[in-house]
């Protein structure tokens, strides 16, 4: 307790799917917070070009981002009884699995697999609460949102369209315009990459981490959104259009209601 983590976690079990640069953050937050229940899935290998925005030193190179993220935590954390899996988003489809977590974090930056995830879970029954966080590049900001089954509001909220409010399919909480090429490849550079720092990917982590540790303790019952927003300087740089939502958006770190009067599920 005198390191700022609560006993009350100890019983939570949570699953993380994707140990990247925005889920080793959340990791990270979590067991600090004392969450010691955590599974940790991600079948990517740690290599030198991820060294500059993830939390891993060196010496885990060459291993599954999961297999070490998990060592790392147990560490650091005494109390951490972390585990690690290759498996996939898609793989953890699987009710028993699944209606074992009190919380499953997915941080892979992959919409179309957290949509299809969102619709076994619709089509199952399945009542476990998610959160969904992703960055965008070049420094724009980050999201999460918090699906809390038995609450008013869920993840295809944020999919609404602001046109034609029918459900589309790039979220509305997003400040890239769609449809853009958003990678860089540098000169001498065989692989493109999307342009964002270190600390846009723990900001978007510490929002989906508060987000987590409130729902666990209870302070937050019902499904809820936010959002963290930094500058168009970089991509007015690059030719990036960004969204009516950047420019009106004035509500950075605060927590606000998931739900979207014209989402198809909700309503």
């Amino acid at each position: 307790p005198r390191g700022g983590a609560s006993l009350d976690l100890e019983t939570s079990r949570v699953a993380l799917v994707g140990a990247g640069s925005v889920g080793s953050e959340i990791a990270h937050k979590l067991s600090a917070a004392g969450v010691q229940n955590l599974d940790i899935y991600d079948d990517d290998i740690y290599q030198i070009d991820n060294l500059y925005r993830h939390i891993l030193p060196e010496e885990y190179l060459s291993l599954h981002k999961s297999t070490g993220l998990s060592f790392h935590l147990a560490r650091q954390f005494l109390w951490s009884k972390a585990t690690h899996s290759i498996k996939r988003l898609l793989d953890l489809r699987n009710a028993q699995l699944l209606n074992s977590y009190d919380l499953i974090v997915i941080a892979i930056g992959s919409p179309t697999h957290e949509r299809l995830f969102k619709e076994y879970l619709l089509e199952t029954g399945i009542k476990v609460p998610v959160i969904n966080t992703w960055l965008e590049g070049f420094g724009v900001g980050g999201h999460a949102t918090l699906d809390i089954p038995e609450s008013t509001g869920c993840l295809l909220c944020a999919y609404v369209c602001p046109d034609t409010l029918t459900r589309g399919l790039s979220s509305n909480l997003n400040f890239i315009e769609p449809n853009q090429n958003i990678t860089i490849n540098m000169s001498g550079c065989g692989e493109q990459f999307i342009s964002y720092g270190a600390i846009c990917s723990a900001q978007t982590a510490l929002i989906a981490s508060d987000l987590a540790i409130k729902f666990l303790e209870g302070q937050i019952e019902t499904s809820s959104k936010v959002s963290w927003k930094g500058t168009d300087h970089h991509s007015k740089a690059h030719g990036i259009t960004l969204t009516n939502r950047f420019y009106q958006f004035n509500s950075s770190l605060e927590i606000k209601p998931l739900v979207h009067e014209d989402c198809d599920v909700c309503n």
